[in-house]
């Protein structure tokens, strides 16, 4: 299993979950090609661990320097792993999970 070390890896689950969602998003992208499943990391983000993990996938990554509120006004359907930017997204009415 891959061990993904940080700050927020606070609980036995965490890096199991955490690649989970990052295989949904691979599925999802798989399943229905027609849509677009991008993946941002926070800016402050100092490796390559999903860039890496989304080669040869049809999932886009994201440069983490493209403005995240541009990108999710863009955007019909969002979804989130720990970030509490969703919440705002919920008051404009976006579609959205976290």
């Amino acid at each position: 299993m891959v061990i993904i070390r940080g700050p927020w890896d606070n609980y036995n689950n965490h890096t199991p979950n955490y690649l989970e969602h990052l295989n949904w998003l691979k599925e999802i992208s798989s399943e229905f090609p027609k849509i677009k499943v991008g993946f941002k990391h926070h800016d402050n983000n100092k490796n390559n661990f999903e860039k890496n993990y989304f080669n040869n996938s049809n999932v886009i990554y994201v440069d983490k320097n493209v403005n995240s509120y541009e990108l999710c006004d863009k955007a019909d359907f969002i979804c989130s792993w720990a970030s509490t930017m969703i919440i705002e997204f919920l008051s404009i009415k976006k579609k959205v999970i976290s």
